[in-house]
């Protein structure tokens, strides 16, 4: 059996005593506690983009409002893996045609169909 080193004893009191000593109180609103376990965020599936690009290429040249998102979605898209050959254009805007502001750090995200490449 070896002896532990002068460093780890140290450490291991160190940290018994950090669990001795009082704790300053937390301000209203803070608590200890363990975060749960990470759950993925739910995002649209590469399949439903692919429908939604199919749509894009029955409407070629208009602008089509796909919804509120992230602005990068608009970037995102424009990098998909499902996006057909063509060439598509994707913006993002803070009003709409109707000038309703999107929610905050929200965007307005637009895509077209502009033909086969």
């Amino acid at each position: 059996m070896s002896a532990a080193s002068p460093e780890a004893v140290r450490d291991r009191w160190s940290a018994q005593e950090r669990k001795l000593r009082p704790k300053p109180a937390l301000p209203e609103g803070m608590r200890v506690e363990t975060p749960p376990a990470a759950t993925r965020r739910g995002r649209r599936s590469s399949g439903k983009w692919a429908e939604v690009f199919t749509l894009l290429t029955a409407y070629e040249g208009d602008w089509v409002l796909l919804g509120v998102f992230s602005p990068t979605a608009s970037t995102t898209l424009r990098k998909h893996k499902a996006l057909p050959p063509g060439r598509f254009e994707f913006v993002h805007r803070t009003e709409n045609a109707e000038g309703q502001a999107a929610p905050e750090k929200r965007a307005w995200i637009y895509g077209r169909y502009l033909g086969a490449s």
